[in-house]
């Protein structure tokens, strides 16, 4: 009998997008951003404010938030670790 065991490489970076009063935002733009991804991922909220970007690399983050009629919002170094 053999075992085998898998090791996961990658991670998964998921929020909720809310304004002032804690309302769900949809249709926000979010972006990811990280030396470790060859290019800017972009998602969009869902209508409860939902986003996730999954199959990411270990790596440091920033997450931009865009949305009409609100500021931008952004949020550097967030550590991703497997």
């Amino acid at each position: 009998t053999s075992l085998a065991f898998a090791q996961e490489t990658t991670g998964a970076i998921q929020g909720v997008v809310t304004d002032a009063s804690g309302a769900a935002v949809k249709g926000a733009k979010v972006e990811a951003s990280g030396a470790t991804l060859i290019r800017t991922m972009t998602a969009t909220t869902d209508t409860e404010g939902n986003y996730i970007f999954q199959s990411l690399p270990p790596g440091t983050y920033t997450i931009t938030v865009t949305a009409q009629g609100f500021s931008t919002a952004k949020q550097e170094n967030i550590a991703l670790v497997v």
